[in-house]
């Protein structure tokens, strides 16, 4: 389950101002719908990390488990594993990718229209703003 940020930390401050459940899933931990149970057909090659990317990758995922957006597991039958590799920053420093293409094949997808902060304003009306 995937938990946004620091937002869980107030979940008693959101429920003062919402009852709305999918705004309480969306902080307390967003489910994945799955279109169909994720398969994975081929093995993946262990990737040999240098000494550097090697302490970036376990440093990022330290980050990730002590923020709550990972835990650690074992190994079981019918995991899907997807592969983690290194990319170089503008600064030269590392960036460490999961890349989940592979599970999006099997993640159900919805059309999310981003607004421009002007189209949203636009689209509001007096009685739809929240005063205190």
């Amino acid at each position: 389950m995937f938990k946004a940020g620091n937002l869980a930390a107030y979940v008693k401050e959101w429920q003062a101002l919402t009852s709305d459940p999918e705004i309480m899933e969306i902080l307390t931990g967003q489910r994945i719908e799955f279109s169909k149970i994720p398969v994975q057909s081929k093995t993946l090659m262990n990737v040999k990390f240098t000494e550097t990317q090697t302490k970036l990758v376990d440093h990022e995922i330290g980050k990730l488990l002590n923020k709550g957006v990972i835990v650690s597991c074992t190994r079981e039958e019918g995991d899907f594993v997807s592969p983690i590799f290194t990319r170089p920053k503008m600064d030269g420093t590392l960036r460490m990718i999961l890349n989940l293409k592979s599970l999006n094949k099997f993640i159900t997808y919805y059309h999310f229209k981003m607004e421009t902060v002007w189209s949203a304003i636009r689209s509001m009306t007096l009685d739809a703003i929240w005063l205190p």
